[in-house]
């Protein structure tokens, strides 16, 4: 393999690189911080800051990159930390800021400054590679093509996974290799980020596994049914019932109006409350179902 490939690629993997991080960005950020929802634009321009910072530190000896995973793992924490859980306690139909809401977390304005920081850093972090790869490489039509068809190409893998549904841990399986696979330091400061970029995609695994990834959104699903008082009481009660992905069948003692082809259901969209639906409302879809003994 000769130099010039060699740059030839990497160039079209900096470029592929840099695309899907910041896609996996807008789109796994704003489903936890409710604000950047709303600044959809916030990350994308971070983004854009930061890849622009990068190229100018093409020249600088310091390798950025080998602070990439630190910095990726540093935003993740924050996310974590800082996310708002919005829990759905009623089966009926629910309105914003409906008491049936309940909020879990903080909700502080001073995230979405303190995430665009941390997003555009990591940018100017992976931008320093790009900088110097579209200097090595020759002549500069080349260079800027091969810039071009990896961004296509990052833009058009996160498309694809997004459309299978694939939950955050596969963005950022993808993000971590083709990091991991860019121009840095080797020996230990190589194996230290591949520990730290797995600890990354263990750690947003578990924050995103009771969730749904639709094309577009995170989805929280909470299905409900009206459980039988015991012989002892005179008043009956409604709780939640949470099915398992294993068992889908009703506890004894279960009475339900039970939809022919789905369970009755209320959803939270990206932690919008106003965007919650409580179930379909035509009633020919449903089946009256006797007492479980």
């Amino acid at each position: 393999m000769t130099d010039t490939f060699r740059d030839r690629f990497n160039l079209f993997l900096c470029s592929f690189t840099i695309l899907f991080v910041e896609l996996t960005c807008i789109r796994w950020i704003p489903s936890y911080i409710r604000y950047l929802g709303y600044f959809t634009n916030f990350v994308l321009l971070a983004s854009f800051l930061g890849i622009g910072l990068g190229i100018l530190q093409a020249r600088r000896r310091v390798d950025l990159h080998t602070f990439f995973p630190a910095t990726l793992a540093v935003l993740v924490a924050i996310v974590a930390t800082f996310k708002l859980q919005l829990n759905v306690t009623s089966g009926q139909e629910v309105f914003f800021q409906d008491g049936a809401i309940k909020a879990q977390g903080t909700e502080a304005f001073f995230l979405v400054p303190l995430v665009f920081i941390l997003v555009g850093a990591i940018f100017a972090l992976l931008g320093q590679n790009l900088g110097r790869l579209l200097t090595a490489v020759r002549p500069p039509l080349t260079a800027y093509t091969l810039d071009v068809a990896g961004s296509i190409a990052g833009s058009a893998l996160f498309a694809l996974i997004s459309f299978l549904s694939a939950p955050p841990g596969v963005w950022f399986t993808i993000a971590a290799l083709a990091a991991l696979a860019l121009p840095q330091r080797r020996g230990a400061f190589r194996v230290a980020n591949a520990a730290i970029l797995l600890g990354v995609v263990v750690w947003v695994t578990l924050l995103g596994r009771s969730s749904l990834w639709s094309p577009y959104y995170r989805i929280d699903v909470r299905t409900f049914a009206t459980v039988a008082a015991s012989s002892s009481s005179t008043t009956s009660a409604t709780k939640p019932w949470v099915p398992t992905r294993r068992a889908r069948v009703a506890p004894s003692g279960v009475r339900q109006l039970k939809l022919r082809n789905t369970a009755t259901y209320g959803s939270m969209v990206s932690q919008h409350p106003t965007r919650q639906i409580s179930g379909p409302i035509d009633p020919g879809r449903f089946v009256r179902q006797a007492l479980v003994n």
